[in-house]
């Protein structure tokens, strides 16, 4: 919080609103967004029993007066142009835009491109709908517009126009930015996308173990719920159920891929498992062949 509330704060465009939601912490977390909130007019501090991201997410967004919101997650943090990087590529008023960012690991920073610039009417926004987490061209997580919340600005009526479906995800807690994406596509009209990285500094250098064996389940477990909240969506607006399977897929193969570092036997066994797994079994196919 002490390096990403400041990067907030010192955005080279200043006319935000700064929406902090404590979110049932039991650390210090309260007490330090208090001490920013008494230094600065533009904070505004939401606090609630802890729900989960989606119900924080929630409440952020029903809390902002803006025409536009951003998002920071706590452990990441903004250059201080990064606002104004959006600001600059609104030629018109578009629903949302999109750009590159940076993997932070451990202060060595690697940038994540777009596939290019591009402006997307309704039309193409529909197309992206069935695309925009899987491309085979480039053989993994599409880059067209990226499945995260935080490498975009939204127009606030859209945003406050998918909250009422986001509300039926509030159990999830595994994969929800590629619901809200979908559901941001789902309310869009239009939108653009930029190739080159933005200054948003996405930090995976702390993550979790996952050594015990209840944190695998758990991990799981919330996979599953993701993919069949994500299933429930799709076939509601009828586009291709595929998309939950592939989510399914590299939810649980990134839990596969941090096993091989930790403990080889355990990746063994979930690897084993998985190979009986339907849904696994079923994007393995499309993913591969």
């Amino acid at each position: 919080l002490n390096q990403s509330i400041p990067s907030i704060q010192g955005q080279k465009y200043t006319n935000i609103e700064i929406i902090l939601v404590n979110d049932g912490s039991t650390d210090a977390s309260a007490r330090i967004i208090d001490e920013f909130a008494k230094k600065d007019s533009r904070i505004k501090v939401v606090t609630q029993e802890n729900g989960g991201l989606v119900s924080a997410t929630i409440a952020g967004c029903q809390s902002a007066h803006g025409d536009y919101i951003a998002f920071l997650d706590p452990d990441d943090y903004y250059g201080e142009n990064y606002l104004y990087n959006f600001i600059r590529e609104a030629d018109r008023r578009y629903d949302f835009i999109a750009e590159g960012f940076y993997y932070d690991c451990h202060g060595k920073l690697t940038p994540y491109y777009l596939k290019q610039t591009q402006v997307f009417d309704e039309e193409s926004i529909r197309k992206l709908r069935k695309t925009y987490l899987y491309s085979t061209e480039f053989d993994g997580l599409s880059n067209t517009i990226f499945i995260s919340r935080w490498n975009k600005i939204y127009r606030a009526d859209v945003i406050k126009k998918l909250i009422p479906d986001f509300l039926s995800c509030k159990e999830i807690s595994l994969g929800e930015d590629t619901l809200f994406t979908y559901l941001v596509l789902k309310y869009s009209k239009n939108g653009k996308s930029i190739g080159r990285p933005n200054s948003y500094f996405y930090n995976i250098g702390n993550q979790n173990s996952m050594m015990k064996n209840s944190a695998i389940e758990r991990h799981i477990n919330a996979a599953k719920l993701a993919y069949s909240k994500f299933e429930e969506i799709l076939g509601g607006n009828s586009d291709d159920t595929l998309q939950a399977d592939i989510l399914y897929f590299y939810l649980v193969e990134s839990l596969l891929d941090r096993l091989k570092k930790e403990d080889r036997n355990k990746a063994i066994k979930l690897y084993t498992d998985l190979r009986k797994d339907s849904v696994y079994k079923k994007a393995t196919r499309v993913l591969y062949n």
